[in-house]
C-alpha cells in the first residue's frame, strides 16, 4: 500500500486512511493545536517511519481547550462521574457497601440528633426505670416481685437493671434527661 501524503482528515476515524499507522500496543502521541477557525482544532498524530504525521480537523473546540488542562470535555466528565456514581450505589460491590453504610450511618445520626434537639421530651418508662435502679443499687433489693417503680414492677431480666444502672449514674440519678437521651443516640 503506497503512503498517502499527510493531510487533514475530517473525522475521527483516521485510521481507515492508515490502517497500520499506530501501534495498539502504545500510546499515541498527539499535540492539538488551534486552527483558523475557532470551532475547530487539529490534532496531528505522530506516526513515525515510514509514514509522515497525519493530522485531523477535530471539531469539538472544547476538547481542544480541555486537553490543555490534562481532563475530558466538560460533558464527558459528567458523564463519567454520573457512570461511576450509579456504578458505585446500584451495584453490589465493597466499596459501593461501605459508602452506602456510611451514608446512611451519617443520615441517621442527623436526624436522631435533629429528633433529640426539636421534639419534646416524651414520658414513657425513663422515670421508672430510674426508680427501680434506684431499688436495686441503693436499697439493696434483689428480690424481682419487690423492685417496682410508678407503672409497676420490672419485667425485664437483670442485664437491664445493670445497663439503666449506668444510664443512672450517668445522668446524675436519671435527672439529667437530655444526657440520657445523647447516651441512647451513641447505643442505638
Amino acid at each position: 500500500m503506497d503512503n498517502p501524503p499527510p493531510k487533514i482528515v475530517q473525522g475521527y476515524k483516521f485510521n481507515i486512511f492508515y490502517p497500520d499507522l499506530l501501534d495498539p500496543s502504545e500510546t499515541p502521541s498527539f499535540t492539538v493545536t488551534p486552527c483558523d477557525d475557532p470551532d475547530f482544532a487539529v490534532i496531528r498524530f505522530k506516526a513515525g517511519p515510514p509514514y509522515e504525521d497525519i493530522a485531523f480537523k477535530c471539531v469539538n473546540r472544547e476538547w481542544e481547550v480541555s486537553h490543555k488542562h490534562g481532563y475530558k470535555c466538560q460533558f464527558q466528565n459528567g458523564m463519567t462521574l454520573r457512570d461511576s456514581f450509579l456504578r458505585l450505589m446500584f451495584t453490589v460491590n465493597g466499596v459501593g457497601f461501605i459508602f452506602v453504610a456510611a451514608v446512611l450511618f451519617v443520615l441517621d445520626a442527623i436526624g436522631t440528633f435533629l429528633i433529640i434537639k426539636n421534639v419534646p421530651y416524651t414520658e414513657i418508662d425513663w422515670s421508672t426505670y430510674m426508680q427501680q435502679v434506684e431499688c436495686y443499687m441503693k436499697k439493696g433489693v434483689r428480690n424481682y416481685s419487690l423492685i417496682e417503680g410508678d407503672t409497676g414492677p420490672v419485667v425485664y431480666p437483670a442485664g437491664h437493671l445493670l445497663v439503666y444502672s449506668v444510664f443512672h449514674t450517668l445522668t446524675n440519678g436519671g435527672k439529667d434527661i437530655r444526657t440520657g437521651q445523647f447516651l441512647f443516640m451513641g447505643l442505638y
